[in-house]
């Protein structure tokens, strides 16, 4: 105990100067039950706990190596890695259906690395829930330091949860649907008659279809839209249910641009996002499109779905089409997974 108090002494010595940062042994620290009332010291500790677990390569990854385009606030390339106790909570949800956002685990773990657009790495963001610690951020306890280890943010954070709290529908996660907020269908039940994907397409959405495609070729938008966040493509960030391909490319039209920029409350009317899903060599083998067309479906954001084969074949189209059930969960996001588009009211 005598040699744990020195070395946590030397650590808030050393972390008030400029020098090095010296973690705290990680060995022994316990998330779920970690004192989170020296926030500062609580941050460090999860970073040398996570470094003692070599996380890089034990922990679940999500996205391909290399990681994914990022967003304004965070880093131009992002690396996630899930914990032990996240990683099993998601897959075990996934797979039986029993997700309840409310039953997050106690020391669930996300650990986010940012990288500048020259590779180098910047930051080191993680997540931990803790029942009761925080209500008004959904009981996320956050952290933001440097590669070595000095504390940026922690606890509380207001430009964390300010941000995150768009995604409130989902947890106050990006980029994965959580178990629990949109409907999951067991392990080996197909579609069936009834549900979104099983519905065909209405000569009135198959019209609305031909019009869209028309303006993606007119629009030469592999040239002329923004890719990412004027990443040349990204990476998918996909859980096992993801009906999405791994590596993914990503275009927005003007509209739906610049509507990141200035984050109104949705997405206004004409704004298009298009997913390319991509093979290995990075070719396009399908298209699944989002269009805001005002009055279209007024009760779920007025959003047009579509997927296409690379040369414009309709495979699916209409109010849902099998892809507004997993988007639902980023409802207070527009229907959006990874940006914040609305604007947080509390």
């Amino acid at each position: 105990m005598a040699l744990w108090a020195l070395l946590v002494f030397a650590v808030l010595l050393v972390g008030c100067g400029d020098g090095p940062i010296t973690l705290p042994p990680g060995e022994g620290v316990d998330p779920a039950t970690l004192d989170l009332e020296d926030d500062a010291l609580a941050a460090q500790s999860l970073l040398a706990y996570a470094r003692l677990n070599d996380y890089a390569n034990s922990w679940t990854s999500l996205g391909p190596e290399g990681g994914y385009a990022g967003h304004p606030n965070h880093a131009s390339r992002l690396v996630t890695y899930l914990d032990p106790v996240a990683a099993e909570w998601l897959e075990g949800a996934s797979k039986d259906g029993a997700g309840d956002p409310a039953a997050i685990p106690e020391g669930a773990l996300i650990l986010q690395e940012g990288y500048s657009s020259e590779g180098e790495f910047q930051d080191i963001w993680m997540m931990l829930h803790r029942e009761g610690y925080d209500l008004t951020g959904r009981e996320w306890f956050w952290a933001n330091l440097s590669p070595e280890g000095k504390v940026r943010a922690s606890g509380k954070p207001e430009q964390c949860w300010f941000c995150h709290f768009s995604m409130r529908s989902n947890e106050m996660v990006f980029s994965f649907p959580v178990p629990g907020v949109v409907p999951l269908r067991g392990e080996g039940e197909g579609e069936s008659e009834g549900t979104e994907a099983a519905v065909e397409i209405s000569q009135a959405d198959r019209r609305v279809a031909e019009e869209l495609w028309r303006s993606l070729e007119e629009a030469d938008y592999r040239e002329e839209w923004t890719t990412g966040l004027k990443d040349p493509g990204y990476a998918a960030v996909r859980d096992a249910r993801s009906v999405h391909s791994e590596s993914l490319a990503l275009y927005l039209n003007d509209a739906a641009a610049d509507c990141l920029e200035a984050t109104p409350e949705t997405m206004p009317d004409g704004a298009v996002l298009l997913l390319e899903h991509l093979d290995e060599q990075g070719n396009a083998q399908a298209l699944d499109v989002m269009w805001k067309r005002k009055g279209y479906d007024p009760e779920n954001g007025d959003w047009f779905w579509a997927e296409f084969a690379v040369d414009g074949r309709l495979e699916k189209a209409g109010a849902g089409a099998g892809c507004r059930d997993c988007h639902q969960a980023a409802l207070t996001n527009d229907y959006l997974f990874r940006y914040p588009v609305a604007i947080v009211h509390l």
